[in-house]
Parts: C-alpha cells; structure tokens; sequence
C-alpha cells in the first residue's frame, strides 16, 4: 500500500511508485485509490522495451566468363537487408561477417527505426575457390548487432534464414564439359579451333579426330584450346600428307578424360569443318 498526501486545495498530484524490474514482459496492470468512501480505478500501462533485429544475405554469382559455371577468381556480389524487428530505436548498428576471403564495405547505421528496413549500409565482394566449387556452396556467416536507448546489446545472423540463395548461395557446378562440333580455320578469329570448354579441370586428357572413313587425322595429349588445338590440319600418325589441311566434311571425334575422382571418362560425337 502507498499513502499519498494531498495538500490542502489541490486537484492533481504525482506519486513515484519504486517497481521491481524482473525478466517477464508485462502487460497493462490496474491500481485503485481509495479517498474515504470514494474510490477510481487508474491504470498502469506498460511500455517493457522488446528489441528485435534481422539480416538477410542475399548472393549474386557475376559470372565474368560467361560461359554460366562458376570458376576460381570469379565473384559473388553480396547485399545485406537489415530490419528493424522489435518496439525501440535500435542505435550504432553493425554488420560483420567472418567468412575468410570477403571484401565487405559500409559503416554503422546511427539510428534503425521502428519497423525501418536498411539495404545499402554494407556490401560485400567475395572471390571464389576450388574449395568453394568442390563443396558446391558458401556458408553464410554474416551477423549483425545493435543497441537499444537503454544500451541493451540486441544481436542476430543469418543462418536462420531458410531461403537458400539467402542464407547460403549455390554455386554452379564447374568445369562441366562442353564441346563445340564447328570448326572454321580462316582465320577470322571466330571458330579457328576445336574448342572444347572444361578443360582446366581435366588436364589429363586426350583428343581424338577420325575422318568418315575412320583414319585417325588427329591425336593430341592435353588438349588445351590453344597451343595443343586441332585447327583443321591433318596430324594423325598415319597420315601420308601431315600438316595438310583437312578438307569441309564431317569428321568425328573422341574425348577421353579423367573426371575428379580419377575414373576414365569418354565422350564422343561429330565435328564440322567449314571453311
């Protein structure tokens, strides 16, 4: 019980009331005062600060070959969205994330709003490994953390965003093998080689060309696209007129390559000279 004592004439007074701070979330709680054989009921609302806060990680793969693989050296952009969750102001809000590698760029949001949502205080640039490709995706580690008026630290990560390309972005399978059955050596730049992309994850491979006739006219050990390329030129052992180009038909090739469990892999089909 309080007594209040209130002077002589007055209509209006203010009583301070010590409270016990506990860890429940109160609701609104009523209080009667009673003046003799007259009595009102006031209420005590309830103004318990519940602070929140969330992150997304959202990941965009940049491709810079595109060819639609992901490579060693290439990157993934990265945007953070940060909102404001809880009842209170949120103050000096930070984002880190640990995730080895990051280029991450921005500084603390001075002031978060109710309900406020912030997308251009950080970003970040992350450039992939062999690592990440033979896992096949990157953990997300971001976190982010600010402080209520009271300087209460309110703290949360990403992790527990369900939506993948969020929390943890694919990265696409690499080094998948494409064959390119056109070849134009004229030297025009466009087409002047067999190319074959995928090559730099099987290095331990072998290129074979056979006429319709099934003469083999070319055979190359480490098949590069480049310095060891077949370029429409009779090489095969067999071959009477060596360094002779090979006239427009159709030709057939045999790709003979071990995969990155060190099995023996073949893939065959048709190749076109046009010149």
């Amino acid at each position: 019980d309080v007594t209040v004592i209130v002077p002589a004439g007055a209509t209006t007074g203010t009583v301070s009331v010590p409270t016990t701070q506990d860890t429940i979330d109160e609701l609104d709680e009523t209080f009667t005062i009673h003046n003799g054989a007259v009595s009102a009921i006031g209420t005590i609302e309830d103004n318990d600060d519940s602070p929140g806060i969330s992150i997304s990680k959202t990941g965009v793969f940049k491709d810079e070959n595109g060819d639609g693989y992901a490579q060693v050296g290439e990157t993934i952009n990265y945007g953070f969205v940060i909102t404001n969750t809880g009842n209170t102001v949120l103050n000096n809000v930070t984002v880190t994330d640990a995730l080895p590698g990051l280029n991450m760029t921005g500084s603390a949001i001075p002031s978060l709003g109710l309900s406020e949502i912030n997308t251009t205080a950080y970003s970040a640039v992350y450039t992939i490994t062999q690592l990440d490709i033979d896992f096949g995706k990157i953990t997300n580690q971001a976190m982010v953390s600010g402080l209520t008026p009271q300087l209460v630290l309110v703290e949360s990560n990403s992790n527990s965003v369900t939506t993948i390309l969020e929390d943890e972005p694919i990265v696409a399978p690499a080094c998948s093998i494409t064959v390119f059955n056109a070849v134009s050596p004229n030297g025009d730049g466009n087409n002047d080689v067999f190319r074959i992309d995928g090559l730099e994850c099987y290095p331990e491979n072998t290129v074979e060309i056979y006429n319709r006739w099934g003469v083999l006219v070319f055979e190359r050990n480490g098949y590069n696209n480049e310095e060891k390329a077949f370029v429409g030129v009779s090489e095969g052992r067999i071959t009477v007129n060596q360094k002779e180009e090979l006239p427009v038909g159709t030709y057939y090739y045999i790709f003979k390559y071990k995969d990155q469990d060190n099995k023996q892999q073949e893939k065959a089909g048709y190749l076109y000279i046009n010149r």
